[in-house]
C-alpha cells in the first residue's frame, strides 16, 4: 500500500516548465505574426463579395 512515485518525482521540473513556455510562446508568437494577414484577407474577401452581389444585381436589373 506504498505510494510507488515518490515526492520527488511527482511534479515539473523548472526545466520542463522553462521549455513548455518556449513552446508556447512560439504558438503564440507565430499566432501573432500571421493575425495581420488574415484580417486583411478577410476584409478583400468582404470587398471581393460585396461587388459580385452589385454586380449581380446590375446584371438583373438588365435582364428585367
Amino acid at each position: 500500500m506504498f505510494n510507488s512515485f515518490s515526492k520527488k518525482n511527482a511534479g515539473f521540473t523548472f526545466l520542463e516548465v522553462i521549455i513548455a513556455i518556449f513552446v508556447i510562446s512560439i504558438g503564440v508568437l507565430a499566432l501573432v505574426r500571421v493575425m495581420p494577414s488574415i484580417i486583411s484577407g478577410s476584409s478583400l474577401n468582404n470587398d471581393r463579395l460585396t461587388a459580385a452581389y452589385l454586380a449581380q444585381e446590375g446584371i438583373e436589373i438588365v435582364r428585367n
